[in-house]
């Protein structure tokens, strides 16, 4: 299929920047029921401590990610 070529052929640029929606994610009002958390794997420094501090507060405030 010639999408999945152009997939393949595409270079990485940068990372993923998905601090901020999934902040916005978890202070939703009403919470969301789910919260699902896509990325290609690729994401900047310190994206461990980033990961680590939203998932506790994801879990703090009872929504599954």
């Amino acid at each position: 299929m010639e999408w999945i070529k152009a997939v393949e052929e595409t270079p990485l640029v940068s990372g993923t920047s998905w601090v901020t929606p999934l902040e916005m994610a978890l202070d939703m009002k009403p919470k969301p029921d789910l919260v699902v958390f896509l990325t290609d794997g690729s994401s900047g420094n310190k994206s461990l401590d980033k990961a680590q501090t939203l998932g506790k507060l994801a879990k703090r405030r009872k929504i599954p990610v």
